[in-house]
């Protein structure tokens, strides 16, 4: 059966827009030369035509061709070409018995639409039309994200048994969620209620959510769990009680928590989800639980957490609902939105669409990365539930945060992340605060690339991987501050004042940050960083971290997000950062008073 295909667009609202169509058509192949017989190709699937795979072909020419570029109508003829010259080699490897048509259009927004559409006579069963279209703003290359179902499985993965610690870290890593319903296997605190707890633990202080202040209930305090309901959001009759073991109890009762929950104390055997023993993970959990009390239907509205790193929660008793979103874009500063406790929905402009869905019943437990916002309900009718929740602050979740940094960067809860956590992977603390320096169209970031890349690369290839990073870290002067438990970042305990990692777990810590700098560096997922991928992960941070800076100096602590007065400043800060960044002459640390008082 035969018939047509159209495809219509309309290029308008962006500076300037690259518009590309590939066609495709069937060729018939022939299993002997001297036959009459024509037949389709001899494998099964060879001509089945993947919109999806052309699709990330020509998104990736795209980026590899105009990544930086601004438009300029000398150039429009040899972008296409590049572009037409990219699209075809990548579809030829692809090695299917096809024949393509690709075709290119590349306009200046100046006010009038552009309007083109292709219709075509052909077999509605093997051929195909694929059309790609963005638009390439200026402003747009070091903003440039992956889009989260491009990375992120569509489906919640659930894990029914122990997973290797390396399994467990590349899905850290990935920024991808996940249950593991052996999260709790043996520990003792598994089904114990709430009315357990306060038997333990009487005299453990909780806070209540949702308050207008702080005010402590003792976990022995009588019918705290009982009070009288009240609304939460559209399903929720009352508010969960957190009881912040990491660092609101006394030093005493906090090592009678951990030794209760696991048995061997801080160095406990293993994890009950992992296969193998990571000491210093199990150190960094053991520090950083939080324990969740949640009378009959209570609930949190959707929000973001303020941790940089991944977080775990166990369902201890009854079951709970969890609903996660993928922060939402953010493309400019004006558009930064209240992440907290029902900001979202509040938002007239933004809504609250889960990506997975779960209910965790005693004993599992779910992982999410920093940015995955997320809303629970304690679905028991008359029980009071509980869990445990702590922090997974190894490894980063590098390729995660590449995909998602323009997003991420703007976040009104963890935005500061940047610095406290992030750079020194980005960066390996080299350059000093170079990104204090003019945005420059990414000058500064070549040079600091080629400094990273002199100072580790061992055999003289151009290019790096995380062996020669680790080398790096384990001898190079300028890398001693990684090797010291008291400097390294991720030694230190953060809910335990002063307290470090011993020297024992110093070599697993910096394994796995040679593994996160490759993880995030790398563009093409070889394993490899090149110079010309240093460059542009560092020319990205050094324009998103400005951009970070112009959002502090404008918001500071004066207006709460969601507020007309957060709006006002954010727009004008956006403005500002336009400017610096169009410019390329204003400084990024806006040490300047005509910037600070145009702001």
């Amino acid at each position: 059966m035969f018939g047509t295909w159209s495809c219509l667009e309309s290029l308008l609202g962006y500076s300037w827009v690259v518009n590309i169509r590939v066609r495709r058509r069937l060729v018939p192949s022939f299993r002997d030369l001297s036959s009459s017989e024509t037949t389709m190709a001899d494998e099964e699937g060879d001509d089945e035509y993947v919109s999806e795979n052309v699709q990330e072909i020509v998104k990736h020419a795209m980026n590899q061709t105009l990544q930086n570029a601004v438009y300029s109508k000398e150039k429009v003829n040899h972008w296409c070409n590049q572009l037409l010259d990219s699209c075809l080699k990548e579809l030829a490897k692809l090695n299917k018995p096809f024949k393509y048509v690709v075709t290119c259009v590349i306009m200046q927004k100046n006010g009038a639409p552009l309007s083109t559409a292709a219709t075509c006579w052909w077999d509605l069963k093997t051929d195909g039309l694929t059309c790609v279209q963005v638009g390439k703003d200026t402003l747009d290359y070091p903003f440039t994200e992956v889009q989260p179902r491009d990375f992120l499985a569509r489906d919640l993965p659930v894990f029914s048994g122990e997973v290797s610690v390396e399994d467990f870290f590349d899905l850290v890593r990935n920024g991808q969620p996940a249950v593991f319903r052996t999260a709790g296997l043996g520990w003792a605190l598994v089904n114990e209620s709430c009315r357990d707890f306060a038997a333990r633990w009487p005299d453990g202080k909780m806070s209540k959510q949702y308050q207008s202040h702080d005010k402590r209930v003792a976990l022995g305090e009588p019918d705290w769990a009982e009070k009288k309901p009240t609304r939460i959001g559209d399903q929720a009759t009352s508010a969960p009680y957190v009881w912040h073991v990491k660092d609101r109890v006394a030093s005493d009762m906090k090592k009678s928590v951990q030794r209760l929950l696991f048995p061997l104390g801080v160095a406990m055997k293993n994890l009950p989800w992992l296969k193998e023993r990571h000491p210093a993970l199990e150190k960094h959990v053991a520090d950083s639980m939080e324990f969740w009390l949640q009378p009959a239907r209570a609930g949190t509205l959707a929000h973001n957490d303020a941790y940089c790193v991944n977080v775990m929660s166990v369902q201890l008793s009854g079951f709970k609902r969890w609903k996660l979103m993928t922060m939402p874009r953010v493309d400019s500063i004006a558009e930064m939105f209240d992440e907290f406790d029902g900001g979202i929905r509040r938002d007239p402009s933004r809504s609250f669409e889960p990506d997975y869905e779960y209910t965790l019943g005693p004993g599992e437990g779910i992982l999410f990365p920093p940015g995955m916002m997320h809303e629970t309900l304690s679905v028991s009718e008359n029980e009071c539930t509980t869990s445990v929740t702590f922090n997974i602050p190894i490894p980063m979740s590098a390729r995660y945060i590449r995909n998602l940094l323009p997003r991420l960067s703007l976040s009104t809860e963890f935005g500061d992340c940047l610095w406290d956590r992030w750079a020194d992977t980005v960066t390996l603390g080299l350059g000093g605060m170079w990104t204090d320096e003019k945005l420059d169209g990414g000058q500064v970031a070549g040079e600091i690339a080629e400094r990273i890349l002199v100072s580790v690369d061992r055999n003289g290839d151009r290019q790096l991987d995380s062996d020669e990073v680790l080398y790096w870290l384990r001898a190079d002067p300028l890398a001693q501050r990684f090797r010291d438990p008291k400097h390294n970042p991720d030694a230190r305990l953060a809910f335990s004042k002063g307290a470090s990692l011993g020297e024992e777990a110093i070599e697993s810590l910096l394994v796995l940050r040679a593994e996160d700098c490759i993880a995030y560096w790398d563009g093409d997922g070889d394993g490899l960083a090149t110079k010309e991928e240093l460059h542009d992960a560092l020319w990205q941070w050094h324009v998103i971290v400005t951009r970070r800076r112009v959002a502090d100096l404008a918001l500071g602590d004066q207006a709460e997000p969601g507020t007309r007065g957060f709006r006002v400043r954010a727009a004008a800060a956006a403005k500002l950062f336009e400017k610096i960044y169009a410019s390329g002459r204003a400084r990024s640390g806006l040490d300047e008073n005509s910037n600070e008082e145009e702001l």
